[in-house]
């Protein structure tokens, strides 16, 4: 235990975070402080009979936004005050209780902290209905002589903003309509000058005041300003007067190109899940395979080069086993294409799996041993020997099964979304081994279970991935797989 003790000591003043991995005996008061002083963000793993509001401010003073870690009991003036001093946006964390007592304490802060404390608190008071209260506040921070013209443009365009996410569509288009003025001016760039016109006006629509909208996006659209500003002022404005219309914002057919009718060919192969490869492929003698239809048509296109042809395809469910090939000798031309269509009126389906039947219900004791006893009754099986299907499910077992064309789902556990791991295993040099440790895992009976596979994100949140599981150590809570992801 001395050992281990001196490892967990060793590891958090090498990296704070590492205290969360430390067992919850092993948090020392000497070990939390030590994690505490390397990584103020390590306060949100220390226990609450341990943590002090010295760690807190310990923590706080490194880091600023680590006050979201700090338990409530614990979030006292000083220590929010030191957080927002450490950093401004460190605000969003303090309860709305303490904000009052920071602005008697702001002392130490830098003006532009104490503007963003000072928006803060108006956001709040714009949420429990304080507008007028918020609204003095703004102006008084807009008529700080120090204000550059480019900090003034950018905290008007915050305020309006704040206004137009409360709700209060107006008066947000004020402030919005100070910014976009200041184009002629040519005091603040076009970019943010655009931004605030096309704001302005997306307030009327907010407002359902579709033609003073489409009014102003108009206007934006001869204005001076940016030419990408210009042309979604054009397609806001034209919104606006579809919107006016009680039509849809835009036209569902402005970006659609509907296909021109098909006339299909003289020069024609038809093709049916009910036809003979020995007939002559005709609309009333079609064959029934692609490859032989590719074949005729092919000999009629060399006798007939100039004359436009098709595969059609008759009604029916086609189970394809492979792909279709199709090669430059298939390639049309402009005044003589070649085409694989619908016949007129019908709707051919191409499947790419494999449609199974013969599901008989399940005898073998062995089998059904692994399932309770109330479910073995509904097991049907499917002997799958001698089909077509190349999907090795020793190594990839993304084999899907469908029924009356819904997915069914795989036995798994557990039964919907995902669970976390615990903390993977490693060597004594800190390279990771194929194993993670997971609490729960004696209240599942897993003695019965074969041929386990884990689904999961294991290194990347965006990138998941099967491992096969070795072995499943209920009684010590441990997971072996086969191999590590990636």
């Amino acid at each position: 235990n001395l050992k281990t003790k001196a490892i967990c000591l060793a590891a958090v003043r090498q990296e704070g975070v590492a205290l969360e991995f430390v067992p919850e005996p092993m948090k020392t008061p000497k070990l939390c402080k030590a994690a505490v002083q390397q990584n103020g963000f390590a306060v949100g793993w220390v226990p609450d009979g341990i943590l002090t509001e010295e760690m807190c401010m310990e923590a706080v003073l490194q880091y600023g936004d680590a006050l979201r870690a700090v338990p409530k009991v614990l979030l006292t003036p000083e220590v929010c005050l030191a957080a927002v001093r450490q950093d401004a946006w460190a605000m969003q964390d303090v309860p709305k209780e303490l904000l009052t007592t920071l602005f008697t304490q702001v002392e130490g802060l830098s003006k532009e902290d104490r503007r963003y404390l000072y928006f803060k608190q108006s956001l709040l008071d714009l949420q429990e209905g304080r507008k007028d209260e918020a609204r003095n506040r703004l102006d008084n921070m807009l008529d700080d002589n120090e204000l550059t013209a480019i900090q003034r443009g950018e905290l008007t365009m915050r305020v309006a903003n704040a206004l137009r996410n409360a709700g209060h569509y107006s008066e947000a288009r004020d402030y919005y309509v100070k910014v976009a003025y200041a184009l002629n001016d040519n005091v603040l760039p076009k970019q943010l000058c655009g931004i605030a016109a096309l704001a302005a006006a997306q307030t009327y629509l907010l407002e359902k005041d579709y033609a003073n909208a489409e009014m102003v996006f108009e206007d934006i659209a001869r204005q001076d300003v940016l030419p990408h500003h210009q042309l979604e002022a054009k397609e806001c404005a034209a919104e606006a007067a579809r919107l006016a219309a009680g039509k849809p914002a835009r036209d569902p057919e402005a970006n659609r190109r509907r296909p021109k009718a098909i006339v299909i060919p003289k020069l024609a192969v038809y093709v049916s899940p009910d036809g003979d490869d020995d007939d002559d492929g005709s609309a009333e003698k079609p064959v029934m395979s692609i490859d032989v239809a590719l074949d005729k048509i092919r000999a009629l296109r060399k006798a007939n080069p100039n004359e436009p042809s098709a595969i059609v395809f008759k009604d029916g469910q086609y189970y394809m086993t492979e792909s279709i090939e199709l090669t430059d000798v298939d390639s049309g031309s402009e005044n003589a294409p070649f085409m694989l269509v619908a016949a007129p009126g019908e709707k051919p389906v191409f499947y790419g799996g494999m449609r199974l039947r013969a599901f008989i219900s399940e005898t073998d004791p062995a089998v059904l041993e692994r399932l309770p006893k109330e479910k073995r009754i509904n097991l049907l099986v499917c002997d799958l020997k001698g089909l077509p299907i190349e999907s090795n499910l020793n190594e990839q077992p993304r084999a899907e099964l469908f029924e009356d064309g819904k997915p069914l789902k795989p036995a798994r556990w557990p039964n919907e979304g995902f669970v976390e791991t615990g903390a993977p295993e490693e060597t004594e040099d800190h390279k990771p081994l194929p194993s993670f440790r997971f609490n729960g895992l004696d209240k599942l009976d897993w003695s019965k279970a074969e041929d386990i596979w884990a689904y999961g994100y294991w290194k990347y949140l965006w990138a998941a991935d099967y491992l096969k599981v070795n072995s499943v150590d209920a009684a010590n809570g441990k997971v072996n797989l086969a191999k590590l992801s990636g």
